[in-house]
């Protein structure tokens, strides 16, 4: 019995740390969208499902791989291109994965969008944490 479905198809462009353009399709439980984001000089112009839409040059994507999230205050959804006005609070953790212990920094967002990003001494994500639909998602990368 098929209870829920959820498929995310994105490719990102980036070149030297910027997001030069996206092109996504999500299927959320039978809601489509379909996005696209080209990096203009200041702005990002693109379209949701056909609408035309332009976003601040100054938003950042919600990569959470990428680790230049953590310094923005201002990120869009990667499904629904939604701006989302957050703050970032930093710790220090050791996390457990597959039996190997993982000093990290974690930064936990706020406001608008919240989640939990964890990423090792060399800037590289190795977990998140996040809410869907009233439920926590919780995803640890392995080498």
């Amino acid at each position: 019995m098929k209870v829920f479905n959820f498929e995310h198809n994105l490719h990102e462009e980036w070149l030297r740390g910027d997001l030069r353009n996206m092109r996504g399709r999500t299927d959320d439980d039978g809601k489509i969208y379909e996005a696209s984001l080209e990096r203009a000089s200041a702005i990002y112009k693109g379209a949701l499902n056909g609408t035309p839409i332009e976003l601040p040059g100054k938003a950042f994507p919600t990569s959470v791989w990428h680790y230049a999230i953590v310094d923005r205050s201002l990120l869009f959804d990667l499904k629904t291109l939604k701006l989302m006005s957050v703050k970032v609070a930093r710790s220090n953790e050791t996390l457990t994965i597959q039996k190997k212990t993982v000093p990290a920094d974690r930064f936990d967002f706020s406001g608008e969008w919240q989640a939990s990003v964890w990423f090792d001494r060399n800037r590289q994500l190795v977990q998140f944490k996040y809410m869907v639909d009233g439920h926590e998602v919780t995803v640890q990368l392995d080498e």
